[in-house]
C-alpha cells in the first residue's frame, strides 16, 4: 500500500526555502573574511534546526522504519524501494532528510546501502554538501570507509568553507579512530602539509572531540600539539575547543604535552572567551604548573579589559584566574613569582574580585593589638595616695 502511495506523489514537498540556506552557502572570494568567523565543529557540533518535508518524505520515512527492521532482506527491497523513486523525484529536501535515517543501512554486507548513496549524491544537485550527508558520512565510515573516500575526494579544494572543514574532521576521524580506513593517515598528512586553514581547523575540532576517548588521547594530542606549534587565531581556537569537549583532565603526558604548547603556541590564545579552560587550569594544578602559570598571564593581559567590565560577563572569570595566582604562589619556587605576576596583572587592572581577595589576604598577616592599660586620672591618684 504504501509502494502504490509512493507511486502518485508528485515531487513538490510544500516547502519555501531561504536562498540563504547554510547548505547552499559558498565562499568564494569571501572566503577570507568567512574564515576568520568561528564556525563550531560540523561533526560534534549541535545540527542547527530543520523542518520535514511534505509530499513523499512521510512515506519515504514509514518504509525505512519499517524494512530497515526486517534485516538484510527489508533493507535490500528498500534500497530498490528508493532507488526507483529517485529515479522519479531528485527534490534535494527529501532525501536530506531520508539521509538521517541511513546512518546504520550497511551492516556487514555494505553494497546495497553504498550503490544508493553513491547514485543519490551523483544526481541530486548539493545533496552531498548537506549536514545530513555529512553526519551519514561519518556512521557510514565504519561499514564502507571506500564509500567516504569516493565521495569526499574533492572536499579539500571545494569552494565551501563548510564542506573543507568537514573533510578535515572526517579525515582526522578515520586516520585516528578507524584502522580499517588505510588511506585516512595519508590523506591527513596531505591535508596538514597543504595547510589550508579551514582544513585544518576541521581537523583541529577532530582532534579536541576525540581527545577525551582514552584510546585516542595520544594520538589526538600529538594531532593538536603539531597544529598549535604554528596555529593561526582561528586555529588555535579551535585547538582550545578541547576544554569544552573534555569535561575533567588527566595530568597525564598527553595533556601535559597540550598545555606546553598551548602556552607556547604563537596564536592569540585570549581570543577564546570560554571558561572551561580557567577550569582546566584549575583543575590540572599543582601538575603542569609551569604551562599553566604561562598560559594566565596571557590570559589576564589579553582580558584586562573584560575582566572589569560586569558587562561583558568575562568579568566572572576574574576570582577563578586569582585563585589560580594564589595556587601557583602557594606551590613556591618558579611557580610563585609567575602566580605573584599574574595577581598584579589582574590588581593593575581592577579585575572583578581582584583587590578584595588582596585586602583579605593582608587582614590575614595584620597583628593584633594589645588591650591598653585603662588611665587613671591624676586627681584620683593624688587622693590614692593621700589615703
Amino acid at each position: 500500500m504504501l509502494e502504490r502511495w509512493l507511486g502518485t506523489v508528485g515531487t513538490d514537498n510544500g516547502i519555501i526555502h531561504d536562498s540563504r540556506d547554510d547548505d547552499d552557502e559558498e565562499i568564494g572570494e569571501d572566503e577570507s573574511a568567512s574564515a576568520k568567523e568561528q564556525r563550531g565543529s560540523v561533526l560534534w557540533g549541535y545540527g542547527g534546526l530543520s523542518i520535514l518535508p511534505h509530499g513523499a518524505y512521510p512515506i519515504l520515512a514509514a518504509l525505512t522504519g519499517a524494512l530497515l527492521n526486517q534485516g538484510f532482506e527489508g533493507r535490500d527491497r528498500l534500497m530498490v524501494i528508493l532507488t526507483n523513486h529517485l529515479a522519479r523525484n531528485k527534490d534535494r529536501e527529501t532525501w536530506q532528510a531520508i539521509l538521517r535515517r541511513l546512518a546504520h543501512a550497511g551492516g556487514n554486507r555494505p553494497e546495497p546501502a553504498s550503490t544508493f548513496l553513491r547514485k543519490a549524491f551523483d544526481q541530486v544537485p548539493r545533496l552531498v554538501e548537506t549536514t545530513d550527508a555529512i553526519f551519514l558520512l561519518a556512521h557510514a565510515q565504519w561499514w564502507d570507509n571506500g564509500l567516504v573516500r569516493d565521495v569526499t575526494a574533492s572536499w579539500r579544494t571545494s569552494k565551501s568553507a563548510k564542506v573543507r572543514q568537514s573533510y578535515g574532521e572526517l579525515v582526522a576521524l578515520m586516520a585516528l579512530a578507524n584502522s580499517e580506513a588505510t588511506w585516512a593517515p595519508d590523506a591527513l598528512a596531505e591535508a596538514l602539509a597543504a595547510r589550508d586553514p579551514i582544513v585544518r581547523i576541521g581537523i583541529a575540532y577532530a582532534g579536541a572531540n576525540l581527545f577525551s576517548e582514552p584510546m585516542h588521547r595520544a594520538k589526538a594530542s600529538e594531532l593538536l600539539v603539531g597544529i598549535a606549534a604554528d596555529a593561526t587565531d582561528e586555529e588555535i581556537l579551535a585547538v582550545m575547543d578541547v576544554f569544552r569537549a573534555v569535561g575533567e583532565f588527566a595530568p597525564d603526558r598527553p595533556t601535559l604535552n597540550l598545555m606546553r604548547a598551548i602556552a607556547a603556541t604563537p596564536a592569540d590564545i585570549s581570543k577564546d572567551r570560554g571558561t572551561f579552560i580557567v577550569e582546566a587550569m584549575q583543575g590540572l594544578l599543582p601538575h603542569a604548573a609551569d604551562p599553566i602559570g604561562a598560559i594566565a598571564l596571557r590570559l589576564a593581559d589579553g582580558w584586562k579589559a573584560e575582566l572589569t567590565d560586569m558587562a561583558s560577563g568575562m568579568a566572572m572569570l576574574a576570582p577563578e584566574l586569582t585563585d589560580v595566582a594564589l595556587t601557583l604562589h602557594r606551590l613556591g619556587g618558579p611557580s610563585r613569582r609567575v602566580g605573584i605576576d599574574v595577581f598584579e596583572r589582574l590588581i593593575e587592572v581592577n579585575a572583578y574580585g581582584a583587590r578584595e581577595t588582596l585586602i583579605e589576604i593582608d587582614r590575614r598577616f595584620e597583628r593584633p593589638l594589645s588591650p591598653l592599660r585603662r588611665r587613671i586620672p591624676r586627681r584620683a591618684r593624688t587622693a590614692r595616695r593621700r589615703r
